[in-house]
């Protein structure tokens, strides 16, 4: 890795950004400098704005949407701004450079009904406290996933892990807690052969076919709230995998994933009377823009609707 990469994603990390980014960052940069056959820091000065233009241009070609160009784009850009602010170049080849106007598109979002729906046809009490507490919370699926017992204190779900590293806590209204109350007190998964199950550290995690209770010891998989089958943290991808079985099975025809309960629990908030800034806390978001991305533009007739029926208060649903 060329010395000034290393330096542009260290400054990256000091003001905060995700590990996930970082990676991202590296990815597409080093893409960039591949194409380009830039093997030696001496090389970045000959770099002009000509370069940038067709590197885009040969992604054009090469059927990239303009999202995914964009995606590709900005973090070369992010290089060689830092690159000339920090001195290290004389000239800036990503002057004048503009990613491409895309215009926004609304986030698809589950309708009160359709979030009903959801957690009407929830198969395991799991799922019914996981995926009421993103429609009710807005968390991110990582952020859930990375939940521990110790972070749910009476009327609040404090979340240690969040994309930028930054502690937050989100007030959860008594439904919630009892779905996760629920979930937690029946909390054992019976192993058909009732053999008895280590983590890494030796520790034993299912004993006579039952999980071993949180009291007993500290699992080596951080004591999660939220556990697989075999007693492990939750993956992200077999949990939207999951969703999507549910969706289809209640009748939901949108495409829909953990990230989109996200935008459906910022809608809801929104048109429950919940005021952007604490919509904006809620998600974690830094700015008040990315929140309104979420937040969708609502019929009045169907806004006057959801509210007098209210959230989530059906009866019925399965144990």
């Amino acid at each position: 890795m060329l010395v000034e990469l290393q330096l542009f994603l260290e400054d990256m990390k000091a003001n905060g950004a995700a590990e996930g980014t970082l990676q991202n960052y590296e990815k597409w940069i080093n893409n960039f400098l591949d194409r380009l056959n830039i093997k030696k820091s001496s090389q970045l000065l000959a770099l002009k704005k000509p370069d940038i233009q067709k590197y885009r241009l040969d992604l054009e070609e090469e059927g990239l949407s303009d999202n995914s160009i964009n995606t590709y784009t900005a973090p070369i850009l992010s290089f060689f701004n830092f690159l000339y602010d920090e001195d290290y170049i004389t000239y800036n080849p990503a002057k004048g450079v503009k990613l491409k106007k895309i215009p926004p598109k609304p986030m698809v979002y589950l309708s009160e009904q359709e979030a009903s729906d959801l957690i009407k046809n929830c198969r395991t009490k799991r799922q019914r406290a996981m995926f009421y507490l993103m429609i009710s919370t807005g968390m991110r699926i990582s952020e859930v996933i990375n939940l521990t017992m110790d972070d749910i204190v009476g009327n609040k779900v404090y979340i240690n892990d969040s994309k930028r590293g930054e502690a937050r806590y989100i007030p959860i209204g008594a439904r919630c807690r009892g779905y996760i109350q629920g979930y937690i007190g029946t909390k054992k998964v019976t192993k058909l052969s009732g053999e008895t199950c280590l983590d890494p550290n030796g520790n034993v995690v299912y004993s006579n076919g039952e999980r071993v209770p949180a009291v007993v010891g500290r699992l080596a998989d951080k004591n999660y709230l939220f556990t697989s089958n075999n007693g492990g943290k939750c993956d992200a991808n077999n949990i939207n995998r999951e969703l999507k079985k549910i969706c289809k099975k209640a009748g939901i025809e949108k495409n829909v994933s953990c990230h989109k309960l996200r935008a459906t629990a910022a809608t809801l908030q929104s048109i429950h009377g919940t005021n952007m800034k604490n919509i904006q806390t809620m998600l974690g978001h830094q700015n008040s823009q990315m929140t309104a991305r979420y937040v969708q533009m609502v019929d009045h007739n169907y806004q006057k609707e959801v509210i007098e029926n209210g959230l989530f208060e059906e009866e019925g649903e399965n144990e």
